[in-house]
């Protein structure tokens, strides 16, 4: 027991030592020698001197705590924030005056070296992404004359080409993280001593990997645009080039943000991941809703997959005039569950796909004018065929029409003795869409030549008889009427002679 409270006591000794040391202002305090330690334990052994210091102790602990207690009274409350603030500084300043100058304008320069450095590494990578970036996106043209247009696009796009915002943002951020790590070491702040600890080698590894996630991520989120792109060219090197335009300006989005989207989901989920968190009640929880959502939205998920069908087999894209659910128009969007069209009075018509049963496009790879021309009966069939010959050969040398018309008239024959009329059918080819303006300046020509030819174009007329007398030679509705204005007009006259 003796032995105990004698430990005790060389204890609390030691610790009072210390503290006394730490207090001095003098920082050169010397530690305790073995002499010191002898002395110290025949005084514990003996009974009234070892009462006697531990009277000491206790009156310095009551002592300590009695500073304790004014020092709290006396520090400064919400209104001496001022006093606390320059008293911060005053440290500050002091241990900064403290610091050896040399070390010190050492660490400004390295500071400043590390910040130049991070801005010149920061740009370089930048151009040679923007470069790179160029490289992909600009395509190959097949002859020369885009060969040469396209080297020029390329070479303006490497001077003026900007990255994504994300692929700019993650590199500032890469850049920032590492040169702040930088500076702080040479600061003293201990970031390679926190590194080694477990905690900072699982902060470090889990950054680690949180960091490359991101990078990928970027990445993907950016080659997807650019892979569906090629993908898309490749699979439309069989169509003309406004055509394949067009395609891609309708599923190059779409299929973008799908997947897009898709990466970010994995993407965010590996996150979740790396962070600790258990994603397989997430999964479970998506695929219950998924499998809810596929039962609930059957009419949705057929529109889904018809809409891609058509998209993918390019039965219609925007721009094509098409006949859709029993409408026609101008097709102007393509969503992912709709078509939008706008007919020629402007009318706009949402379409869902589960609708579309067929798809009848006017305007794929080439277009007919379709002419069914009826003459009277008394006409010569082949002069007539002759003088619409001559007036497809003027369209075609007209220069304001012969770009649009890929092949002349075609005569078909004669199609069928209608009522009044023989029809004669024929057609002419053009550019997809020009079809509608080539008939209708056909027409006009054709109306002018058979006026100048004589040719009879018969349309419908009726006649009428009022009554019919027993010789049966009734007059017609406008020959009656004439007569009988001829009557009152002779009545009137010899009325007014006789007056």
């Amino acid at each position: 027991m003796m032995r105990s409270n004698c430990l005790a006591c060389l204890g609390m000794l030691l610790l009072f030592l210390t503290a006394t040391a730490a207090a001095q202002t003098d920082e050169q305090a010397t530690a305790p020698t073995a002499d010191d330690i002898d002395r110290l334990v025949q005084r514990l052994e003996d009974p009234e001197s070892r009462a006697q210091l531990i009277g000491d102790l206790e009156l310095l602990m009551q002592a300590d705590r009695k500073a304790g207690a004014d020092s709290a009274q006396n520090t400064p409350a919400a209104g001496g924030v001022l006093e606390l603030l320059k008293e911060s500084a005053i440290n500050a300043w002091n241990e900064l005056m403290a610091i050896d100058p040399r070390e010190l304008l050492i660490s400004c320069l390295v500071t400043v070296a590390i910040l130049v450095g991070a801005f010149v590494v920061r740009w370089l990578l930048l151009q040679l992404l923007r470069r790179l970036y160029a490289r992909i996106t600009v395509g190959k043209p097949a002859d020369e004359e885009a060969a040469t247009a396209g080297q020029q696009a390329a070479a303006k796009a490497d001077e003026k080409a900007g990255l994504p915002v994300a692929v700019s943002r993650l590199l500032n951020l890469i850049v920032g993280v590492l040169a702040v790590a930088l500076v702080a070491e040479t600061w003293g702040a201990g970031v390679t001593d926190l590194l080694r600890t477990n905690l900072g080698a699982r902060i470090a590894e889990t950054a680690l990997s949180v960091g490359l996630i991101l990078i990928f991520t970027v990445a993907l989120w950016n080659a997807a645009e650019i892979l569906v792109e090629r993908l898309l060219k490749l699979g439309s090197r069989n169509l003309d080039r406004e055509r394949t335009l067009r395609r891609l300006d309708t599923l190059v989005p779409l299929l973008t943000s799908v997947l897009q989207t898709t990466i970010s989901v994995f993407s965010g989920l590996l996150i979740l991941s790396e962070l600790g968190v258990n994603i397989g009640p997430l999964l479970a929880g998506a695929g219950i809703v998924g499998l809810a959502v596929g039962f609930g939205a059957q009419t949705l998920v057929k529109d889904l997959i018809t809409g891609v069908t058509i998209l993918l087999e390019d039965a219609a894209t925007v721009g094509d005039v098409v006949e859709v659910a029993g409408h026609t128009g101008v097709v102007e969007e393509m969503r992912i569950r709709v078509i939008q069209m706008r007919d020629v009075a402007g009318v706009v018509y949402m379409i869902p796909y589960s609708e579309v049963t067929a798809v009848k496009n006017y305007t794929k790879d080439f277009s007919y004018y379709l002419f069914e021309i009826g003459v009277a009966y008394r006409e010569d069939t082949d002069n007539v065929c002759n003088v619409l010959t001559e007036v497809s050969d003027d369209l075609c040398a007209d220069d304001e029409f012969r770009q649009e018309i890929i092949e002349p008239l075609q005569i078909l024959g004669v199609d069928q003795f209608a009522d009044s009329a023989v029809v004669i059918k024929a057609r002419i080819k053009t550019l997809p869409g020009s079809q509608w303006r080539i008939g209708r300046e056909f027409n006009r020509r054709m109306k002018k030549r058979f006026d100048e030819t004589g040719i009879e174009i018969p349309f419908p007329h009726t006649t009428l008889y009022f009554g019919e007398p027993k010789q049966g030679n009734a007059p017609a509705m406008q020959l009656a009427l004439a007569d009988a204005e001829q009557r009152l007009l002779e009545r009137l006259a010899s009325g007014t002679s006789g007056g």
